[in-house]
């Protein structure tokens, strides 16, 4: 007996497959609009490639329910697009083998980038599990111009910040070290792009590098909407006037020995020495 054509909704762990994959960006190519808006209003809209309803666009009648909403079977488009693939002259310029491609290579640009965070992950695992911190012991690389004494009072001063770096989660150190790389101009909807996730979960990493006077963010910045600031050294306990982070970039800029991420996710401050 032929099943009876129902539409049924997507499942919570699809839906939030779609999501994490889709960047916080509608799927159609070089289309801007975020999905999630800077109001905090949803606007992307789940479609399907191939339609529930006998009538609806590319319907295959030899699919099942749970085939048509099966996470091969959608992507997330803006309401425009959405509207665009499914009007009667978009069934026919539309095919299903452009949205598959459409929905691949979309989805295949933030699959890239989750990978290579699970690879990072896996690479600090070792150091980050216990938040161990690798003190620094000299500073000679980093301060070749201090003579010995203001180097080991300096050394204090880099080892306690350390210590408070290690008390900070594995996933906001890596948002540090993002914004630390991109020199303080990142904005939350730009990173959360880069980092596959929403901006929401930007805010709740960079509250807690907030309560550290690590980063705060500024949503008043001419140059980069809702910015990321880099705490300045005035602004710390810690570091009393030192801007560490801008000496931090410098030094590592001259190396090729040092990779930031080493100091910052990695709490390797012997890299100093």
């Amino acid at each position: 007996m032929t099943e009876a054509v129902k539409r049924l909704v997507a499942g919570t762990e699809i839906a939030r497959e779609l999501w994490l994959l889709s960047g916080n960006e509608c799927a159609w190519p070089n289309c801007t609009v975020r999905l999630l808006n800077e109001n905090d209003d949803w606007v992307g809209e789940i479609a399907h490639i191939r339609g529930v309803a006998a009538t609806s666009a590319r319907h295959d009648p030899s699919m099942t329910n749970e085939e048509r909403r099966a996470y091969e079977n959608l992507l997330i488009l803006c309401p425009t697009h959405h509207e665009q693939v499914d009007k009667p002259k978009g069934r026919v310029i539309h095919t299903v083998s452009d949205l598959e491609r459409i929905k691949e290579r979309h989805e295949d640009r933030f699959r890239r980038a989750l990978t290579a965070i699970a690879e990072s992950q896996d690479e600090y695992i070792d150091l980050t599990r216990h938040s161990v911190v690798r003190p620094c012991k000299t500073l000679a690389r980093f301060l070749p111009d201090n003579d010995h004494e203001e180097r080991m009072a300096d050394a204090v001063t880099v080892n306690r910040f350390a210590e408070l770096l290690g008390r900070v989660t594995l996933a906001s150190r890596g948002l540090l070290y993002v914004v630390v790389e991109h020199k303080g101009l990142l904005g939350v909807e730009e990173a959360a792009r880069r980092n596959g996730c929403s901006p929401h979960r930007i805010f709740d990493l960079v509250a807690e590098l907030d309560r550290n006077r690590l980063a705060w963010v500024d949503p008043d910045d001419d140059r980069v909407r809702n910015r990321i600031v880099l705490t300045k050294g005035f602004n710390h306990p810690i570091l009393d006037g030192w801007d560490f982070f801008e000496s931090l970039i410098t030094f590592a800029s001259e190396r090729s020995d040092v990779a930031l991420k080493d100091v910052i996710v990695g709490l390797d401050f012997t890299l100093l020495d």
